[in-house]
């Protein structure tokens, strides 16, 4: 796993981060990306988006993503 230092953006400037990561991936510091998944909490509640890109081929596969992520972050 890479970690990539993004100092000139504050992580509450969530567009920011966001342009940061594309560029991030433009510039390949990522390898070849074959998919993302973005989740936006809206406001202060509980109401989210969930967004899949990339050569995810079913939503199976998109949860299976969030499960993964959400493993290595309790690590």
């Amino acid at each position: 796993m890479n970690v990539v230092t993004l100092r000139d953006t504050s992580l509450s400037d969530v567009p920011g981060m966001l342009r940061k990561t594309a560029d991030a991936i433009e510039a390949g510091e990522y390898g070849e990306v074959a998919g993302a998944v973005l989740i936006l909490q809206i406001g202060e509640n509980e109401d989210l988006e969930i967004f899949a890109f990339g050569r995810m081929p079913t939503t199976a596969h998109t949860v299976g993503l969030m499960e993964a992520a959400k493993i290595r972050m309790i690590r």
